[in-house]
């Protein structure tokens, strides 16, 4: 027989019931300790933006930006109309639209106005402006901490890979944060070639690491190949000679680059050939192909100059004669066929970086040079000589030039993806999967079996027997995407995909709806389904 007393539980509850007030008493004293320590700080940030503001349109006064007007007797200066915080930096607007008499944009945007500034405010200061975007405003930008500008000093590579949007295409990748960390990606598939310079040390096998390992997490090896030219003596690109995504083992020496490169160039006449009257690029031939698919090529070129650099340059028995112009045909002719360069060096000079060179690799990157003859070299201005941070790039891209601070991706990191690769332990992310494969399976699974419906079951048992490593939850997420598409068209077919209802619904893949309401290949117990959207496999 058990005994108890009722005084001894209702001691236990009431020292349950005391434990539970210290502890919401405790949580809401550091509650309000964090509400004073933020509202403390951003009084100390609404101080430091008013200083700031003062301290500009003082120093732009003194050094000639203001108008006196002796009929109206009053002094026009420059006016900042918005502004606001960070913990990286403050951000300034001047009204661009009331600048004093005399005041270009030019002269606030001139490096010894900047000069005068940063002495006055004992800060960094740079200016954001962009002439295909006047709206958004003329912007000076005051670093808090050291040589920020506003832009994160380190930046995680997973942050970056999570920022790529769902619906980039399959080479998209991030190159770095911005001013308040605003992500600023790419499609190599649109670049379509990249020239990536800087001095030694700054960054440029970081940029190639976060490409090479973005493009390989991204996509099957059946969807994109790479070929590697490491001439650093195989050191640099050492990490992924067991990569899968590898169409050869990583050349080394230079005569054997350029084979690579004759090889390239002739797989560039078959594709031209094969795609010729069909399609406009390798993109819509996969689309209009019902089965198979042509991969995209990735090659990249770590120590361009060791291919470009020789004393012998016009001497047709020379390597580098050769190098150059076929690595400039390459780019040129490329982009249809769905091959891509990504070239690396760390001599930004005239006689490593050409013109031709230039002409054909419309996107640049230009991490921290020597001086401002390096950064014209690659940029054609002197951004670059500024950069004296590892990581710390300017991306061109057509007109603009943009300060970023590329995502950190040590070889550690690089070898530990590379591994997970090959051994299947790293799913392929969904946007992995071509579309043209899951057309090319659904067309073939109707004309075989005269239905006009496949199970979301099914597409994925077909889809892993096709070598694609993707699980049953990241495929459903993916034909979620699907849904949301409008339909696609396969000689003059339309096929759509439905979702059943439900929080995780399964997904089925219907073949032209006027058949499937006719009832033409769909059993009768499933037709009132299909039309409603509830249809589940039975097996699932």
């Amino acid at each position: 027989m058990v005994s108890f007393s009722l005084a001894g539980l209702m001691r236990g509850r009431n020292d349950e019931q005391k434990k539970a007030a210290q502890r919401a008493k405790a949580e809401a004293a550091r509650q309000r300790a964090i509400a004073k320590a933020r509202a403390r700080f951003e009084k100390l940030l609404r101080q430091e933006a008013d200083y700031y503001q003062r301290r500009i349109v003082g120093t732009l006064g003194r050094i000639g930006f203001y108008y006196v007007s002796t009929r109206k007797r009053t002094v026009q200066t420059v006016i900042i109309t918005r502004s606001f915080s960070t913990p990286e930096a403050h951000y300034f607007r001047v009204d661009t639209g009331r600048l004093p008499n005399g005041s270009y944009l030019d002269g606030l945007m001139d490096e010894k106005t900047l000069r005068n500034l940063r002495a006055s405010c004992e800060r960094h200061i740079s200016v954001i402006y962009n002439d295909n975007k006047p709206e958004k405003g003329f912007w000076f930008v005051v670093e808090r901490m050291g040589a920020l500008r506003g832009i994160p000093a380190r930046v995680s590579y997973e942050e970056a890979y999570n920022a790529i949007p769902r619906r980039g295409g399959p080479l998209a990748f991030t190159v770095g944060a911005g001013v308040n960390k605003g992500w600023t990606g790419t499609d190599l598939a649109k670049a379509p070639h990249i020239l990536v310079a800087g001095s030694t040390g700054m960054g440029k096998s970081t940029f190639v690491n976060n490409v090479v390992c973005t493009i390989a997490r991204r996509n099957d090896p059946a969807r994109v190949r790479f070929y590697m030219v490491d001439l650093k003596g195989g050191v640099e690109l050492a990490q992924y000679e067991t990569l899968p995504h590898l169409a050869q083992p990583i050349t080394t020496d230079p005569v054997e680059a350029l084979r690579v490169l004759d090889d390239l160039l002739t797989e560039v006449d078959r594709r031209m050939e094969l795609i010729k009257g069909k399609a406009r690029n390798i993109d819509s031939y996969n689309r209009w192909k019902r089965s198979g698919y042509i991969p995209h090529l990735v090659v990249i070129v770590d120590e361009m100059a060791l291919l470009l650099l020789n004393k012998e340059r016009h001497d047709k028995r020379a390597v580098s004669y050769w190098a150059e112009n076929k690595l400039a045909k390459l780019a040129a002719i490329s982009r249809a066929a769905g091959i891509h360069i990504v070239a690396a060096t760390q001599r930004p000079s005239v006689d490593v970086i050409t013109g031709l060179i230039k002409a054909n690799f419309p996107v640049r990157v230009a991490l921290g040079c020597a001086d401002n003859g390096q950064s014209r070299t690659i940029l054609d201005n002197g951004m670059a000589a500024e950069l004296n941070r590892p990581g710390r790039l300017i991306f061109h891209k057509g007109n603009n030039y943009v300060e970023l601070q590329c995502p950190y991706v040590s070889e550690d990191l690089a070898q530990e993806i590379v591994y997970g690769l090959a051994q299947g332990t790293i799913e392929i992310d969904p946007a992995g999967v071509p579309r043209s494969v899951i057309y090319g399976l659904c067309m073939e699974y109707f004309e075989k079996d005269g239905r006009y419906y496949m199970p979301q079951k099914r597409l994925w048992e077909l889809v892993k027997e096709m070598g694609y490593v993707i699980s049953s939850e990241r495929f459903r997420l993916f034909l979620q995407e699907m849904e949301t598409d409008q339909f696609f068209t396969i000689d003059g077919i339309k096929y759509e995909v439905h979702g059943a209802v439900g929080p995780t619904p399964r997904y089925f893949v219907t073949c032209d709806m006027q058949h499937a309401k006719s009832g033409e290949g769909v059993s009768p117990e499933h037709k009132d389904q299909i039309l409603e959207g509830e249809y589940e496999d039975q097996n699932d």
